[in-house]
């Protein structure tokens, strides 16, 4: 007993010594006095959990996890070590491990804050921002001015639509740290997608003076601008910090803002180079053979003859409207004319219909899509009922149609059309040469798009999506209305009245002032959807025509009609020109 106790207070006195010198900074030692104690003999849960936390701090995951983990071997229990050892297995990788020990954290202790924030942070980086916020919101409730959970909070709403709420949650992380260029951030992003330039600009530059490593913080900045020459003291700035020992992920939020302020300058080659440099340096992946796969599985289960035998299935809603082809297509241009209507609103890029399908429409080992031949009706109703449930939180009494605009649904049109037989479907299509180099150029958040970092994947990708459409076309039972990029922009009063036509609602002439609306815009065209109709964009892949090789020979068929088509209009001997009857060559 004597022996224990003076055990028990020498462990106490070590931690104090290794606390009190974290707090100096000094880091390795108070590591080395933590390990010193356990190379002892002695077993502590409460010296591995501070060991976890500081090899945390130090960027050290992989030794943290294994602290963590020796934590809540002694003391399995402990609702604090598990929540700790759920972000530590996150941090490395173990996502779904991470999801189970946080929920085990909070089977223990319900208002355990680092759980429900750690779990609400990490359902927000996988895009379940409805779930993120049920937990997220109990958070700062229990701990009202943390910044982390704060932030979070605000990321969470932002992405479920509710803009000014997000505001609120971002304000007030600011006024409980105002030191943070985090909460500055954030306030700039969310005024970004209320199209309040001015102020995303100013906190922006505020988040950058107070961190000058802040990367995400440049790239929202240059999404704001304009560069002009006037502006050249901020290029200079950004390539200023590419040379300081950065993270990767940094040096590629930099390369991207400065590929944007080339592209503004004019500056062509000096763009692409930084364009490249950003993409060269993400950490993605893209399978081909995975998504030819999952055609050939799509094309098996959908036919005419599915869709024939399940006619009496879903729910009886118009409600829906879905508008989808590639990012940067023009579905944010789309999507912001229906949400002008009084009658409409919009749940923006929401994942829920490929969650809600993998979650609810599994059928025993069989996942989805497998499952669909065998799923029964109660089930697609149930899973209709629950997607209109969550979309609701978005609606008011008034509202008769909720747009999502997640591009890529085009993946399950064939469960929306079980689920709603009475859904609008609006696909847009854009020149492959332009539509793939706007892809390229913007740094997307969803770890979905890993296709876009190299201009060989992206030819492939679009491809692929067209084969996608080409058999939906053939088999849906539900009308789908193919909107062409460059007819919206060119004639957008026609196009826009048949778009709104299309889903059944009466015109209003806010359709067509889209750009002056009140309602926030959260996707990569924030920015671009808050002008006037412009046409700028079209034919925009000729300014980087030497460049496009790899994208050209992936494309394929798809990018020969508009090269022959530019190569006839461009003098033989410009050097456009030449670049273009050098690649209408190699494209045939």
């Amino acid at each position: 007993m004597a022996h224990q106790a003076k055990s028990g207070q020498r462990e106490r006195e070590i931690v104090k010594q290794a606390e009190r010198l974290a707090r100096k900074g000094k880091v390795e030692e108070a590591i080395t006095r933590c390990l010193e104690w356990l190379q002892s003999g002695e077993e502590s849960a409460r010296i591995h959990q501070l060991l976890g936390t500081l090899y945390t701090s130090s960027h050290n995951n992989s030794q943290a996890l294994e602290h963590y983990s020796s934590a809540v071997r002694i003391e399995p229990d402990n609702s604090v070590y598990l929540a700790l050892f759920a972000e530590a297995l996150f941090l490395n990788g173990y996502v779904e491990e991470a999801l189970g020990t946080y929920k085990r954290s909070l089977e223990i202790d319900g208002k355990n804050y680092v759980a429900l924030a750690g779990l609400g942070a990490l359902l927000c980086q996988h895009e379940q921002f409805f779930e993120a916020l049920e937990y997220l919101q109990q958070a700062i409730v229990i701990n009202p001015g943390d910044l982390y959970g704060l932030l979070w909070t605000a990321v969470a709403l932002a992405n479920c639509e509710r803009f000014d709420e997000a505001l609120e949650c971002a304000e007030k992380a600011l006024r409980h740290n105002p030191a943070s260029a985090d909460a500055q951030a954030m306030l700039g992003r969310i005024y970004m997608y209320l199209g309040d330039k001015d102020k995303a600009r100013s906190h922006l530059t505020t988040a950058i003076k107070r961190d000058p490593a802040m990367g995400h913080a440049y790239a929202l900045l240059a999404s704001v601008m304009k560069f002009t020459e006037q502006d050249r003291w901020l290029i200079e700035e950004m390539e200023e910090r590419l040379k300081d020992s950065l993270v990767a992920v940094v040096k590629e939020h930099i390369h991207f803002a400065l590929g944007k302020a080339y592209d503004d300058l004019g500056q062509w080659d000096k763009a692409f180079f930084h364009y490249k440099k950003g993409n060269d340096m993400a950490v993605t992946s893209y399978d081909d053979t995975a998504l030819k796969k999952n055609l050939k599985k799509t094309k098996g289960i959908f036919t005419r003859a599915f869709f024939e035998r399940r006619k009496d299935m879903g729910v009886d809603s118009e409600i829906p409207v879905f508008v989808i082809g590639m990012p940067r297509s023009g579905t944010t241009l789309t999507d912001t004319i229906l949400s002008s209507h009084s009658l409409v609103e919009s749940v923006g890029e929401s994942t829920l219909i490929d969650r809600i399908s993998r979650e609810y429409l599994a059928k025993g080992k069989l996942e989805y899509p497998e499952s669909l031949p065998e799923v029964s009706g109660e089930q697609v109703k149930e899973a209709a009922e629950l997607y209109l449930e969550k979309i609701s939180s978005v609606a008011g009494q008034e509202t008769r149609r909720v747009v999502n605009k997640m591009p890529v649904n085009f993946f399950h049109l064939g469960v929306i059309a079980l689920m709603f037989p009475k859904a609008r479907i609006i696909y847009l299509k854009r020149n492959p040469l332009d539509n793939c180099l706007s892809c390229y150029f913007q740094r997307f958040f969803s770890r979905r798009l890993g296709w876009s970092t190299d201009l060989e994947q992206l030819g492939a990708f679009y491809r692929r999506h067209l084969e996608f459409m080409e058999h939906w076309k053939r088999v849906l039972p539900v009308p789908i209305l193919e909107v062409r990029y460059e007819d919206l922009v060119n004639d957008f009063d026609n196009e826009a009245r048949r778009i709104v036509e299309f889903c059944g609602l009466e015109w209003e002439d806010g359709c067509a002032q889209f750009h002056s609306s009140s309602k926030g815009v959260r996707t990569a065209s924030a920015m671009q959807v808050r002008r006037p109709i412009y046409t700028s964009s079209v034919g925009r892949w000729k300014n980087y025509a030497n460049h496009l090789g790899p994208l050209i020979d992936a494309l394929g068929k798809e990018a020969r009609p508009f090269l022959e088509a530019v190569g006839e209009r461009s003098p033989g001997t410009s050097r456009v020109g030449s670049i273009l009857r050098r690649l209408v060559g190699a494209a045939r």
